[in-house]
């Protein structure tokens, strides 16, 4: 090939190279990286004012866009008539938009701080806090203390 015909099929070429390659924006532009706490104190309370719940963690991350958190040792407190009802504590806590769903994994340990005390000990544990419905999953077992 002689040079007056390669300059005849750059710019051929040059729209080949450009249309092979793609510009690939982040799929979602407006993500921001997730913020990471050292310690994390959350709480809840109803619409009528009264404590629902808290949830402490000694390290936790937070990811805005999708309103998730993960925490780290998590350990908690269900509230009944605004007073400490149960005590909860796991290896590992997700947070779904914002409080909404609650998630609790690894040695999850539900503990009733009146009456009995008894104790529920379980793998997992989905709380949802609107519903006051609490679903503790693979072979959860009770133990109740003897006075």
């Amino acid at each position: 090939m002689n040079p007056e015909s390669f300059y005849k099929f750059l710019p051929l070429v040059f729209c080949f190279l450009l249309s092979s390659c793609r510009f690939s924006p982040n799929s979602n532009p407006t993500s921001s990286p997730p913020l990471v706490f050292n310690s994390l104190n959350l709480r809840s309370q109803k619409q009528s004012g009264v404590m629902d719940w808290s949830l402490k963690s000694p390290k936790a991350r937070y990811q805005h866009g999708i309103r998730l958190i993960k925490a780290i040792d998590p350990s908690g407190i269900i509230y009944q008539d605004d007073k400490p009802y149960i005590s909860i504590k796991a290896k590992l806590a997700t947070i779904i938009n914002d409080g909404e769903i609650l998630l609790l994994e690894g040695e999850v340990r539900l503990k009733q701080l009146t009456n009995n005390k008894a104790v529920i000990l379980g793998k997992s544990m989905k709380w949802t806090p609107s519903n006051s419905l609490i679903v503790i999953e693979h072979r959860p077992t009770l133990h109740i203390p003897y006075e």
